[in-house]
């Protein structure tokens, strides 16, 4: 997801059935892959999704919700060109396939909360660098971010670093680009298994309101070794988050294992 050729952007696994809370667990942790999207169906375009890390579910994961969408439309699954997938906790989320072969994901902008005093964890993992804002998620998305002056400084993070105590998901690190793009940023959650993770649809829930996105589309990038573009407008009136981004299918394989527990 977030690349239109293969070995970009961030690969998600997608399976086209739900098992026994175990099993997806074991699946995913399997896979080895940031996330492992489970897809139920509810209807000709309505599919219950859950995601799992090779440690634990999450709440929410945006490019696997974007992977997922492209995976149906791919193998003939889904043949409208908008398909609503039903979470645990994040509502209904709404991948629409546009004209221009881009997909739109439809995702709730969460509220972040601005900290005037940066938690010395952050000081230390950062080594130094200046912080220029700091802000963390509400508890649906509770991921921290920060703000620092340059994409050199960007480029020179560990993420080894953010294995902190206080992080309970994930931490963004973001700064202000240079045009064509907007903004960019990397993402780290070591906490649940993911040292980086290489292009995060989700993170733009917190990203958009942070650096006050408007109704009009601009451009961003992760810039993690595989890299993403995203395009990323907000609409106020439904306090909505939309994403923009390609995918694309690298693999296709039948999984053999039931979905009973394996042990």
């Amino acid at each position: 997801a977030f690349s239109a050729k293969a070995f970009g952007g961030n690969p998600a696994a997608v399976v086209f059935r739900h098992g026994t809370e175990r099993w997806m667990r074991s699946v995913a942790n399997e896979n080895n892959l940031a996330e492992t999207a489970f897809l139920c169906r509810l209807g000709p375009s309505d599919f219950a999704i859950r995601w799992f890390t090779p440690t634990t579910e999450v709440e929410l994961c945006g490019h696997a919700t974007l992977a997922s969408a492209y995976a149906l439309w791919f193998t003939g699954r889904a043949v409208a060109n908008s398909i609503t997938f039903h979470t645990r906790t994040a509502g209904n989320l709404l991948v629409t396939k546009k004209a221009d072969g881009w997909l739109e994901m439809d995702l709730p902008t969460s509220e972040i909360t601005h900290l005037s005093q940066i938690p010395s964890p952050f000081q230390t993992a950062l080594n130094g660098t200046t912080i220029l804002g700091c802000a963390h998620g509400p508890p649906g998305l509770p991921d921290w971010l920060i703000e620092i002056p340059s994409l050199d400084d960007i480029k020179n993070i560990d993420p080894n670093n953010f294995k902190i105590d206080i992080v309970e998901r994930g931490v963004i690190v973001t700064a202000k680009a240079d045009s064509p793009f907007a903004f960019e940023s990397r993402f780290f959650a070591p906490n649940v298994g993911i040292p980086e993770d290489p292009v995060t649809g989700s993170s733009f829930s917190l990203l958009a309101p942070y650096w006050q996105v408007k109704q009009e589309d601009v451009l961003a990038r992760q810039v993690s070794k595989r890299g993403g573009v995203i395009r990323v407008h907000t609409n106020a009136a439904d306090s909505r988050t939309i994403v923009q981004g390609q995918a694309t299918l690298v693999l296709e394989a039948q999984l053999l294992t039931p979905r009973h527990d394996l042990f």
